[in-house]
């Protein structure tokens, strides 16, 4: 047993690409909100009184005007989902139900899976969501300790022992769904104008898309160059 952390994205998805793909960027995502007119953040429908408040949302949601809509007023949209209780690294964004990025996100997976944490990888010509097995991703019940660090010290047998050369486990992946790189209009780095950038939005040809948490503004900027030269257009 070993008290080593999880592989990161990139070693993850390195056992699903073969050996000579090269993988261009990866992340996880944790979490789902929807930011689609008449709907809210889980993607149920809202009562006809309310369906006005994310009117903004519709409409080439990567100017700067539409920032708002999909962020909330100025907030980070991780961490509590716009107010809504539930971390959300993923917000899926549309005019309506019936747009490219819903289509996309509501396609079937294997009921083994967990689609709530996904692992996002870019490669030449193609950019794949994975989702681990659900029982990998299950968060694991951590031992009971009433001595705190003293017995992770003196009871390695119990917590766990670090063994030089033991393999750390993977989590099992399978694809869930692909986006078409040339059906992506427009990507770039955004975010809350008073927050540093860290997000990255794709926006399709019916100005529907997506925007991920990509944790630092270095690798969101990382994601939509890279992007940007797999569809051909550079800078």
């Amino acid at each position: 047993m070993t008290v080593s952390e999880s592989l990161g994205a990139a070693l993850v998805a390195r056992q699903w690409c073969t050996p000579e793909v090269p993988i261009l960027w990866a992340c996880w995502q944790e979490g789902t909100g929807y930011r689609v007119p008449g709907y809210d953040s889980f993607g149920h429908e809202l009562p006809k009184k309310k369906r006005g408040s994310i009117a903004g949302a519709v409409g080439g949601f990567l100017a700067d005007a539409a920032l708002t809509a999909v962020f909330g007023d100025g907030d980070d949209h991780s961490g509590t989902g716009g107010g809504t209780g539930f971390k959300a690294d993923l917000r899926v964004v549309g005019p309506s139900m019936d747009c490219t990025s819903v289509r996309l996100y509501h396609q079937d997976f294997p009921h083994t899976h967990n689609p709530v944490k996904q692992l996002w990888v870019l490669t030449p010509g193609r950019l794949t969501v994975l989702i681990p097995l659900s029982e990998d991703s299950d968060p694991k019940p951590k031992p009971e300790s009433s001595g705190g660090w003293r017995d992770l010290l003196h009871k390695q047998e119990e917590y766990g022992l670090n063994q030089p050369g033991e393999p750390v486990p993977a989590w099992r992946i399978t694809p869930w769904f692909e986006l078409p790189l040339n059906e992506i209009t427009h990507c770039q780095v955004v975010g809350p104008k008073r927050k540093p950038h860290h997000h990255c939005g794709l926006e399709f040809s019916d100005r529907s898309g997506f925007v991920l948490d990509a944790r630092t503004p270095r690798s969101a900027e990382i994601m939509a160059t890279t992007i940007n030269q797999q569809r051909g257009i550079r800078g």
